[in-house]
């Protein structure tokens, strides 16, 4: 996100009435471009609870009263022409995404149903797991008795 120095005098005006006093000294520090790593920094700002609260109250103003404060601050980084609104939102910037692409629409399937081929899968997995669950009830009622016998037989030979 990035913003025309406009919405930053705009901040530094308003940004006591609208949300609080660090947001007038931040705008007046990017006017002043005090600040290092300042993209980061503006769009961090932009995003929280503040800075949506100074951006809705831009979005609201009315084209003049915006025109005013972009004439008062000219900015040769910004361009107005592509982000008219003062903000360049890069959550709006497809660019960003990645690309979707159509699905195709002229062939119906079942999404319930399974393929044939899935279905054998399935078969043969089960069985496997089966076996593999008959097994272990086996080791298991084999340790069982194991343990059971060595009790036994260590009581009675006492």
């Amino acid at each position: 996100m990035k913003c025309h120095l406009g919405f930053g005098a705009f901040t530094q005006e308003e940004g006591d009435e609208l949300v609080s006093p660090p947001a007038s000294i931040f705008a007046n520090k990017v006017l002043k471009k005090e600040v290092s790593d300042l993209d980061k920094k503006i769009k961090r700002w932009l995003v929280n609870n503040a800075g949506r609260q100074i951006r809705d109250a831009w979005i609201s103003l009315s084209r003049q009263e915006k025109t005013k404060y972009f004439d008062a601050k000219q900015d040769s980084l910004f361009s107005l022409e592509e982000f008219e609104s003062g903000i360049m939102d890069g959550r709006q910037d497809r660019s960003l995404y990645p690309v979707m692409e159509q699905a195709n629409v002229e062939e119906s399937l079942v999404l319930q149903e399974e393929p044939r081929a899935l279905r054998r899968i399935n078969e043969d997995t089960k069985e496997h797991l089966d076996m593999i669950s008959t097994y272990r009830g086996a080791l298991r009622q084999a340790s069982l008795l194991a343990e059971l016998s060595f009790m036994v037989f260590s009581i009675r030979d006492g």
